[in-house]
């Protein structure tokens, strides 16, 4: 039996991700990188992408992005709505999950901030861009632990 081919495989990446990009959504991807809870991984695509292309996860470091009770009362909850930046966008202002306004959804609502351009250029130009660096999480054994 081969490999299920998984729609991320069949976007072109590097145009979509050229420039000042935010890439949020709901990619349904389990991994230890950004879930040390978890214990599966179903994420090899979207770790290949995150570390071809230098994303920046921007997410909070534990917050559940689907509560458990989105699922059932057994589960633990996950993080799977991720959000991303190029080099270039820089890392988010801020992120945050609305709380305060409750909606129907499974999934919590994400809320971000990011600086104009100008402010961008004048970090990246003094390397003090902060986020995970997947490509070294994915080399260090004890991260995937």
């Amino acid at each position: 039996i081969g490999r299920t081919r998984r729609a991320i495989e069949d976007i072109n990446w590097q145009a979509a991700l050229g420039g000042r990009v935010v890439l949020l959504g709901d990619f349904n991807a389990h991994s230890p990188l950004w879930d040390p809870r978890q214990a599966r991984n179903n994420a090899g695509p979207l770790e290949g992408i995150i570390a071809e292309f230098g994303l920046i996860l921007n997410n909070e470091p534990g917050a559940i992005t689907r509560p458990a009770e989105a699922v059932n009362s057994r589960h633990i909850g996950s993080i799977i709505d991720l959000t991303f930046t190029t080099l270039e966008m820089g890392p988010l202002e801020s992120w945050a999950i609305e709380e305060d306004h409750p909606t129907p959804s499974d999934h919590e609502v994400i809320i971000f901030q990011w600086l104009d351009k100008e402010e961008t250029v004048r970090l990246n130009s003094l390397k003090e861009i902060t986020g995970w660096d997947i490509a070294a999480l994915l080399k260090d054994i004890d991260t995937l632990e």
